[in-house]
């Protein structure tokens, strides 16, 4: 069992809509805890019992609403809280985690275990080059979509995906574009521009 569930994860595991699990939560016949950024969320223990209040069916894997998870790795708080605030608005059901250098995002995918990272390239210590091959080039986590962000120039553009980004946005951001290809990483049916596709990974 995970420590918490979305709502929509909670549409899925209990076959309702996101609507009625908002409808549950505005009635208080289901708990729920607002994050920072704005998401309802209900811890397993409490949707579990829930589920058995109501003789509900428990799924044999609790956790079969598993979220794609997001790391966003950069040195910069205001950076860091702008990319978690446009994924948590939204609401997009991923998991977000954060570092704030590249040794700190070295531990927290070992533990967190992201589908993508997004990726300061300057940073303190181990600066971005060196994260981005640190993972591109370990057998375990080679799989994760890199994300690379840069105010440099575009040198570095280039180097970072001769380490293996998979794309890289210059600053400022343009957050909806990041987000489009966040989603189009983990969600690839989903369609998005073919020119942005070729001049962000290209």
């Amino acid at each position: 069992m995970k420590m918490s569930y979305s709502t929509g994860q909670v549409g899925k595991i209990c076959n309702v809509t996101q609507a009625t699990v908002w409808n549950w939560i505005q009635g208080k016949k289901l708990r729920a805890y607002q994050t920072p950024g704005g998401r309802f969320m209900i811890r397993g223990d409490v949707l579990l019992q829930f589920l058995k209040k109501h003789n509900m069916p428990i799924p044999q894997d609790f956790d079969i609403a598993t979220e794609k998870r997001i790391l966003v790795v950069d040195d910069d708080k205001s950076i860091i809280d702008l990319i978690v605030r446009t994924f948590s608005l939204d609401g997009s059901e991923y998991a977000l985690e954060t570092a704030m250098d590249g040794y700190e995002a070295g531990t927290k995918i070992a533990v967190f275990k992201p589908d993508v990272v997004i990726l300061d390239i300057k940073m303190p210590e181990l600066d971005g080059f060196q994260a981005c091959e640190k993972i591109k080039t370990n057998h375990f986590t080679s799989g994760i979509k890199v994300i690379a962000i840069t105010g440099l120039d575009d040198s570095s553009v280039e180097r970072i995906k001769e380490c293996g980004a998979d794309a890289c946005f210059k600053k400022p951001l343009d957050l909806n574009e990041l987000k489009k290809m966040v989603d189009f990483f983990l969600n690839p049916d989903i369609v998005i521009e073919e020119e942005i596709i070729s001049e962000i990974t290209g």
